[in-house]
């Protein structure tokens, strides 16, 4: 008789993912957060950290996954490009060779 059987989403839990300190720690203020009544500033005076950092915490907490509680990257999603032409850098960089020690230029 085969007693074993597999419940929905074993896989999840078996697989816990490595979290690194930043992440434990908010991972640990959710849990006291839930365990005492969902008081936000008990759990920032708790934890000793500011309200906008738990407010950040909490916008991207995501009970199932804790991977959301990671630091995520700060670079900014649309990098504004040059709007120079190759020949006026060009001439840049001749001025500085010609000048290197900053002289006036007269123009």
């Amino acid at each position: 008789m085969n007693v074993y059987c597999t419940a929905p989403g074993y896989k999840r839990l078996a697989s816990t993912p490595k979290l690194s300190k930043q992440a434990r720690q908010s991972s640990k203020c959710f849990d006291y957060y839930s365990s005492h009544g969902h008081n936000e500033s008990f759990t920032c005076y708790h934890f000793d950290i500011s309200p906008q950092t738990f407010y950040c915490w909490k916008e991207r907490h995501n009970p199932r996954h804790l991977e959301s509680l990671e630091n995520r990257s700060h670079r900014l999603w649309h990098v504004r490009q040059p709007t120079y032409s190759a020949e006026l850098a060009n001439a840049g960089l001749r001025l500085r060779e010609e000048y290197p020690d900053g002289a006036k230029i007269n123009w």
